[in-house]
């Protein structure tokens, strides 16, 4: 990988004598990109590409790209209108522990606090709602910058996160 690095100590915890584990590899990147299909794709691929060297799962690869497909649609669709002469920011952070990304249109936002819950029975054949929905799911935050035009997605890895438990700890565990 050809990314840069910066070393970050965290404790592990994983086996007697382990002080520290250093978790060093990152990748930032920021671009601007026109309200096309095709920037989608080349966005959504590269990301996942990335996310798959730092060793994210095949689950986490799919939640992560259902969620990010639907944000960067959300913003060339209901954003931008489907304009290629507007254009949609895109800066992303992917660390072996978390995948940030923020999503930023060139409309005048909206209130997603008005969207309606698309599961409810009078709002299950109502056309807008699920892929936010959706992306509040499967993303581990979600926040919306106001006027509403930006949106920003965390997705922490729970695997990494969470030290693993030793076979000692289980004993304990299963004693008391």
């Amino acid at each position: 990988m050809n990314h840069s690095c910066n070393s970050i100590m965290l404790p592990c915890g994983e086996q007697s004598g382990c002080e520290l584990r250093a978790f060093d590899q990152m990748f930032r990147r920021r671009e601007v990109i026109p309200s096309e299909t095709s920037s989608l794709t080349r966005v959504l691929d590269e990301v996942i590409e990335l996310l798959a060297e730092f060793a994210y799962d095949e689950s986490d690869l799919s939640a992560i790209g259902m969620a990010l497909c639907e944000a960067l649609t959300n913003a060339m669709v209901h954003g931008n209108c489907n304009d290629a002469q507007k254009s949609v920011l895109v800066s992303y952070v992917i660390t072996d522990r978390k995948f940030w990304v923020r999503i930023q249109d060139e409309a005048d936002g909206f209130m997603p606090a008005t969207l309606h819950d698309p599961t409810t029975e009078e709002h299950l054949e109502l056309p807008h709602g699920r892929g936010l929905y959706m992306m509040r799911h499967l993303i581990t935050r979600l926040r919306f910058i106001p006027p509403g035009n930006c949106v920003v997605m965390v997705f922490e890895r729970c695997d990494v996160l969470d030290p693993p438990v030793q076979q000692a700890d289980l004993s304990k565990a299963v004693a008391t």
